[in-house]
């Protein structure tokens, strides 16, 4: 998953691919729905 993880600690467990890619997506989901929505910007007058 981490290319520049050359070495791991003895005795610690790692999340699996499908793990991490499940958890980054319940972040994603907790995010936008914790998140205001964007506002918009205010019409140009001509």
């Amino acid at each position: 998953m981490n290319v520049f993880a050359y070495g791991r600690q003895q005795g610690k467990s790692y999340p699996s691919d499908a793990d991490a890619l499940k958890a980054l997506e319940e972040r994603k989901k907790n995010a936008s729905q914790q998140a205001p929505a964007p506002a918009q910007a205010p019409a140009e007058a001509p």
